[in-house]
């Protein structure tokens, strides 16, 4: 997946549209959470199965507390508009946990950045009568100009993404057209990171990995704040639509470690995890 102007979208998928029968479906809550990188992570098997438990249980926390458990699903915010500190959701190439490079406590050592994630749960009418190639998800930013509509059309079931259907039973693996009653989406996801950095027009970070996460979490705090807009579709029509503000970080000051953030307001009870669409690793 290409590189845009404002960021790199990780296991974002559009899914391209059948000429099925359009279906009467229906998104619920939208819950907004912060959790490990899809790609490089130890934790992002078991962040998706608590992701996935949260969902289903309505929005609930699962697995403790992200700042020092990275399995752990925790939801940030639920709605239309959700804020988010930009020190959040920062992806990094070097060991790094929430703007700390490196963590030090020995639960995030090999963690390497954070992602924002979307969580979702489509529901179809009696039967199973929705699936998961109707759908798209198209994003756009304050930003640039940036929009993105991508499709995939090698778009499966996984453990991610879970089809529920009518008769009990689930979807894990297959192709998006199998027809289910309820999907449970924990996986579409995006981060800041040094290529968005300096495809901005920022210097490329050098120095120890503490002064690089540094570098990286005062350029795109200068930019703050911007918004994420992504609007859920099936067979193009909007079921839903979500904005995510990026807001400064607590401190540029000291940066300090996952678990000071929540006394710093940092108002910890975030995250939904896992990939719709997978992109280029970073680079």
């Amino acid at each position: 997946m290409t590189v845009t102007k404002f960021m790199k979208m990780k296991n974002l998928w559009i899914l391209a549209l059948t000429s099925c029968t359009l279906q009467a479906a229906s998104i619920g809550s939208i819950y907004v959470s912060v959790g490990p990188d899809a790609f490089g992570s130890p934790s992002y098997a078991g962040y998706t199965t608590n992701a996935q438990a949260g969902v289903t249980g309505g929005g609930v926390n699962v697995g403790g507390n992200i700042t020092t458990t990275p399995t752990a699903y925790n939801v940030v915010g639920s709605g239309s508009s959700v804020s988010v500190p930009v020190s959040s959701v920062i992806g990094t190439s070097f060991p790094s946990w929430l703007s700390v490079a490196p963590p030090t406590m020995a639960s995030l050592a090999g963690e390497n950045g954070n992602m924002l994630y979307w969580s979702f749960i489509i529901s179809g009418p009696a039967g199973n009568n929705i699936n998961l190639s109707a759908l798209s998800i198209v994003g756009s930013s304050s930003l640039s100009t940036y929009s993105s509509t991508i499709a995939g059309a090698g778009a499966s079931y996984n453990t991610d993404v879970v089809g529920y259907l009518s008769a009990g039973g689930t979807v894990t693996s297959g192709p998006a057209t199998q027809a289910v009653n309820t999907i449970v989406i924990t996986g579409y996801g995006v981060d800041l990171d040094s290529v968005l950095a300096e495809s901005l027009g920022f210097a490329a970070p050098s120095g120890t990995t503490s002064q690089q996460m540094m570098q990286l979490l005062t350029d795109f705090n200068s930019l703050t704040p911007f918004t994420i807009t992504t609007d859920f579709d099936y067979y193009g029509t909007v079921l839903a639509s979500d904005t995510v503000t990026l807001t400064p970080a607590p401190s540029l000051a000291e940066v300090p470690e996952p678990a000071s953030l929540a006394a710093m307001g940092f108002g910890l009870s975030m995250l939904s995890a896992v990939c719709l669409y997978r992109r280029n690793r970073r680079a």
